[in-house]
């Protein structure tokens, strides 16, 4: 399998209030017909809007991604997901935050192939020092209830990083991790 990616990207401060992000990306997986894997091109625009360090109590963000794939096996499929968050900060080190927001796949199959619908979750960060720190949320999405763990904790010497996420990937998406 090969891979490739290019994505450049635009970020932008507004002072202290917000920061805003877009990225496009191009990329492509080719799987040569092995096993299964088609080849695969993809474009995806991303936009993030979070706010700043004004916002120490109470911070928010919005997040849109919208990708296209066209599949050499499959045709064309597409991804839109829309986010809105806050997080509340009960201390400087420890906030609890919340997410609501729309997921719409659309894909080729003979039922008409589209998946949409509302998704939410709730839970907390936490961050006792500033090399440990700690998140854990609960939703749930059209195709049923998620969770999500994070431990990240750096040493001089280690740096060890637990997690779990038992939202949906595709083999394609793990191909294009960075190794």
């Amino acid at each position: 399998v090969k891979t490739w990616r290019i994505s450049p990207h635009l970020e932008q401060r507004y002072g202290q209030q917000a920061a805003l992000s877009l990225r496009y990306t191009r990329d492509r997986v080719e799987g040569a017909g092995y096993r299964g894997f088609a080849t695969t091109t993809g474009d995806s625009i991303a936009a993030n809007l979070a706010s700043g360090a004004a916002f120490d109590v109470l911070g928010w963000g919005l997040s849109y991604l919208r990708q296209e794939l066209d599949d050499s096996l499959n045709g064309e499929t597409s991804s839109q997901v829309a986010n809105a968050n806050l997080r509340y900060a009960l201390t400087p080190r420890m906030g609890l935050t919340a997410t609501v927001g729309y997921d719409r796949y659309r894909f080729p199959t003979l039922g008409g192939g589209d998946s949409e619908g509302r998704n939410w979750s709730y839970g907390f960060d936490w961050a006792p020092s500033s090399r440990t720190k700690m998140s854990a949320s609960l939703g749930r999405h059209f195709y049923g209830q998620t969770g999500a763990l994070s431990l990240v904790h750096r040493s001089r010497r280690t740096s060890w990083n637990i997690a779990y996420d038992d939202g949906i990937t595709t083999s394609r998406e793990e191909f294009l991790l960075p190794s």
